[in-house]
């Protein structure tokens, strides 16, 4: 299936660096320019309701914006629809309660 613009947006904005199967660079989480990527991905998911791709994205903002329940939310949609990275943001969000403040900080810098 052919990506829209804004599914090609949300790639670009909110796409994890080197994620197999996006063809561009992707974008550190702390570097997500959170307003625009959550308002692209937002048309993408309504575009694309099969693409479980942005569903993970738009988790990816939500999670970079500080939007804890909505970032769970699109990765627990996303895993529906078998998109297993979706599982590194929802262990992430499961351990936010952990005290390893180091295990957290890779986890982040690492996966997502």
């Amino acid at each position: 299936e052919a990506d829209t613009d804004a599914g090609q947006a949300c790639d670009r904005l909110a796409s994890v660096p080197s994620a197999p199967d996006v063809r561009i660079m992707g974008v550190a989480i702390e570097e997500i320019d959170t307003s625009q990527a959550i308002q692209v991905c937002q048309e993408a998911i309504y575009e694309n309701p099969d693409q479980p791709r942005y569903l993970f994205q738009i988790a990816r903002a939500f999670l970079s914006a500080k939007r804890l329940d909505e970032a769970r939310e699109k990765a627990e949609a996303a895993l529906s629809k078998n998109y297993p990275m979706a599982n590194v943001i929802l262990g992430y969000l499961n351990g936010l309660n952990a005290n390893d403040a180091d295990a957290q900080k890779a986890a982040t810098s690492s996966y997502i």
